[in-house]
């Protein structure tokens, strides 16, 4: 009896390690959004709020570890002309990898059409959920003037990453020509960005939920014949994400 506890400890060992992994729980999340929107789809549908709820901490997050990743790295750079050269050229891949991307997803959604076994009527669909930004960016003065805030700090609470990615980077250039002078903020900002990622970390646990939540209101609102669609569409993304 002795020797038969002993072995079953190796295994509880393992069990309870692996419903500790993130990963684990988001697939087991999944399982059961799934089974909730089949099984009582009108408990499914109500369930959306807690997609919402995740999707809103992680955009809450976002631009408190875009300033301080950004800010950290140029503020800590011994060459600032090295780092101008590194920014043009991040700037450069970004907009050359963009199009190439963009290009990629219209050569995808039009030749294999991921969404079209979806019984989804476009006149159902809310044109108040689009955010604003997305029609702003549409002409190049708009871009150009979602890249400058309305106040300094003002980009580093709000929501616009443009924004907030161009204070980030001014702020930092202007740590590194401070000098010792600016030695002291720049360990500031080091320390409030272990905060944040601590902070990101309680996020990501909280991700199961949201996969729980998200699965269910799409099971419960447009059956289970839409995760043939969904699933589709993930194959199709996923050797393209490597591009």
């Amino acid at each position: 009896m002795t020797s038969t506890t002993t072995a079953d400890r190796p295994q509880r060992s393992r069990l309870n390690r692996l419903i500790r992994e993130l990963w684990f729980q988001v697939v087991l999340a999944a399982v059961l959004g799934i089974a909730v929107g089949v099984l009582a789809p009108g408990l499914g549908e109500e369930l959306k709020p807690l997609n919402d709820w995740f999707i809103a901490l992680v955009k809450m997050i976002v631009i408190p570890v875009v300033f301080c990743v950004v800010t950290t790295g140029i503020a800590s750079m011994d060459n600032l002309r090295k780092a101008g050269r590194i920014g043009v050229k991040a700037i450069g891949y970004f907009l050359v990898l963009s199009f190439v991307s963009m290009l990629i997803g219209l050569v995808i959604a039009n030749v294999f059409q991921p969404g079209s076994g979806l019984s989804v009527d476009p006149a159902s669909l809310n044109a108040d959920d689009v955010p604003e930004t997305a029609t702003e960016h549409a002409t190049l003065t708009g871009f150009v003037s979602s890249l400058i805030p309305s106040s300094l700090l003002g980009a580093i609470t709000g929501d616009a990453i443009l924004a907030a990615l161009m204070v980030s980077i001014i702020f930092g250039v202007a740590l590194n020509m401070a000098g010792e002078d600016g030695v002291p903020l720049t360990r500031g900002i080091k320390a409030l960005s272990n905060v944040v990622f601590r902070i990101v970390g309680w996020v990501m646990r909280l991700a199961p939920l949201g996969t729980f939540g998200a699965l269910a209101t799409v099971v419960a609102t447009y059956g289970a014949d839409s995760l043939k669609q969904l699933g589709y569409l993930i194959i199709l993304f996923t050797p393209t994400r490597s591009c």
